[in-house]
């Protein structure tokens, strides 16, 4: 696990709103609004770094509103009857802004889905359809960085993208609530996009040619596959201490209408923003292109 923090100053806020029984049908609607704002090096215009060589120069802002359903809708409605499945549909949406001395940033995601309890330790969540657009506003001074670089594939990072894809979680955790004794947690993920429009793609244009690159609604769509989890055993000595062992790993691995993974789904944008900044040996890059698929 690789997680770098360069920033001098932060501050962060967040906001949340829920209202029970919205529709009076146990609905509920939960509002959230993050705010956060901080100092981090400008590597790439060194000059603007303040008087004092503190600037906070790094904002983001963005709300987020959830209709949480406990019931399934159609055409799952028929597995209602289960009490102790207890399920629940989840419509999302959110926005987000953020602001860095490399780059703006605005992100719209809208996702719906539903979970459920197979067990007392197993739950199940899976998110049948989910958009995320984003674009990207470049400085000149980053754009300069990346030509300078030389690498194609950051270019490819930071340019606007669509991502329409479908999300199954497991999870499982043996926790007790009040009991202190030893438990396992563990999470598995696995994420494909792309491929239904790929689809459509095949079946409607006549001249289709699977090298080449198509867009949806004036954006190339990401393709790709990414499976992670997450396991973790947690050696619990008293209510204040415990020890906990845990081991994750993920991959994604972009095809067809994509060259490489969207930035939204890095696992270490922490190390790609370190490599964007740095001047990496030879032997450096090319791990950095195996690791930040």
């Amino acid at each position: 696990m690789v997680h770098t923090t360069v920033a001098i100053l932060e501050l962060e806020e967040n906001i949340t709103y829920r209202n029970k029984n919205s529709f009076r049908a146990a609905e509920s609607i939960e509002l959230k609004l993050r705010a956060r704002i901080e100092s981090i090096p400008d590597f790439v215009d060194t000059t603007d770094q303040g008087a004092n060589g503190l600037s906070l120069n790094t904002w983001e802002v963005g709300p987020e509103i959830t209709l949480r359903i406990p019931r399934f809708l159609w055409p799952l409605n028929g597995y209602n009857h289960s009490s102790y499945a207890d399920p629940i549909t989840l419509l999302t949406t959110s926005y987000n802004y953020q602001k860095r001395p490399e780059y703006k940033r605005n992100q719209l995601v809208l996702s719906s889905g539903f979970e459920f309890r197979e067990t007392r330790f197993k739950r199940h969540f899976v998110y049948p359809a989910e958009i995320n657009h984003s674009d990207f506003t470049l400085t000149e001074a980053f754009i300069k960085k990346l030509i300078d670089i030389n690498d194609p594939q950051l270019i490819i990072y930071y340019r606007d993208y669509l991502i329409t894809n479908g999300r199954y979680s497991f999870l499982y955790n043996t926790q007790q609530q009040n009991i202190y004794k030893d438990f396992i947690f563990f999470r598995f993920t696995f994420e494909i996009a792309g491929n239904s429009i790929r689809l459509i793609d095949l079946i409607t244009k006549k001249d289709y040619d699977k090298q080449k690159q198509y867009q949806l609604a004036g954006n190339r769509y990401s393709q790709y596959v990414r499976p992670d989890f997450d396991l973790r055993y947690y050696q619990v000595f008293s209510s204040n201490s415990s020890l906990v062992y845990r081991l994750s790993s993920g991959i994604g691995i972009a095809y067809l209408n994509s060259q490489f993974m969207p930035y939204e789904k890095h696992f270490l944008q922490e190390v790609l923003m370190i490599y964007v900044h740095s001047e990496p040996e030879p032997l450096v890059r090319a791990l950095s292109r195996q690791i930040i698929l």
